[in-house]
């Protein structure tokens, strides 16, 4: 028998423990997860407290809006803090109504790429300046995400 196979039960456990995680990171009620999968607020209570699971079209749902994948949801991938923070930044565009508006996470990738850039063009020092006050104020409000995110945990 294969002994890296999960119970239904660990899954289970699994999946509810991520719903609680991404719920209570990006700040959500069980009414506001609710209202975007198109259930009642009893449904998503059922599911935190392991009385039953989401259906596979609602866990899909549920991946594509906190921009997580299914596999983290079912446990079987771990989100490294970058991800973590590309998802809280995602559910709150969208609670904002500004899906299509950057995130700080798509700032950070592009003052990465800008970053390198400089390095490898060599240009000036005040093209390096520039990019450095950027990325310090990227980072700035990156921290201040990471302090809400840490508030409410």
């Amino acid at each position: 028998m294969n002994k890296t196979r999960r119970t239904d039960e660990e899954v289970g456990r699994a999946i509810r423990e991520n719903l609680i995680k991404l719920r209570k990171e990006n700040g959500l009620s069980q009414e506001e997860v609710a209202k975007v999968v198109g259930k009642k607020k009893g449904a998503v209570g059922a599911w935190e407290q392991g009385v039953s699971l989401p259906d596979l079209y609602t866990l899909n749902d549920l991946s594509k809006f906190y921009g997580v994948s299914l596999e983290y949801i079912f446990g079987r991938e771990e989100l490294s803090q970058a991800k973590r923070l590309a998802s809280y930044a995602h559910v709150m565009r969208q609670k904002e109504g500004q899906e299509d508006q950057p995130t700080i996470f798509d700032y950070m990738v592009e003052t990465e790429k800008n970053a390198k850039k400089v390095l490898i063009e060599k240009q000036t020092k005040q093209d390096a300046e520039v990019l450095l006050r950027a990325t310090l104020d990227y980072a700035r409000q990156l921290t201040e995400i990471l302090e809400r995110m840490e508030s409410r945990e």
